[in-house]
């Protein structure tokens, strides 16, 4: 079964009606039958981030597991990591999580 993880915010409306953001959501990994590590990175992503039974809210979550990936299991690029990174920084207002999905 392929899967991506999706790293997404809720969107901000100020009080005044004046809109920050909509919401986005980036898919941000691609995983597939051939992809490394690929029982190790479905357990981890289950037992460890729960992302299994839910999607994960907490930003600072968010952001160990977005490390994890990338140092430990090579999933996310440099080029990547630095573009989610500013993305979850922007949108920590917004409300950011991540979300497991059938691709």
């Amino acid at each position: 079964m392929d899967l991506n993880i999706v790293l997404g915010c809720h969107g901000r409306e100020e009080a005044s009606g004046f809109s920050m953001c909509n919401s986005v959501e980036n898919v941000i990994v691609e995983i597939r039958p051939d992809t490394d590590n690929l029982e190790e990175l479905l357990d981890y992503l289950d037992t460890v981030a729960g992302m299994y039974s839910a999607d994960v809210f907490d930003w600072n979550k968010v952001m160990n597991i977005i490390a994890h990936l990338s140092n430990v299991y090579s999933c996310i690029n440099r080029e990547s990591l630095m573009e989610i990174q500013l993305f979850t920084k922007m949108h920590k207002p917004c409300g950011v999580y991540l979300r497991l999905v059938p691709a």
